[in-house]
């Protein structure tokens, strides 16, 4: 149980380091997308991507902060 919870934090850490790169690469592609107003939007499945990724990462966290 010990090592389990170690595993958790530690992913949870390292998911928080990553966050702002994801923030960042979520940024520049949505600016770049931005040009792209009345036609296809060529970003858009990978910010939908790491959108869900984000979202699945705060999920696991309430989860477990309850």
């Amino acid at each position: 149980m010990v090592h389990r919870n170690f595993v958790q934090t530690e992913e949870m850490v390292n998911n928080l380091v990553e966050m702002e790169s994801k923030l960042s690469e979520i940024g520049y592609m949505l600016d770049d997308d931005s040009a792209y107003i009345t036609g296809p939007a060529p970003n858009l499945l990978v910010i939908h991507y790491f959108l869900k990724q984000l979202e699945a990462f705060r999920n696991q966290t309430m989860h477990q902060a309850k």
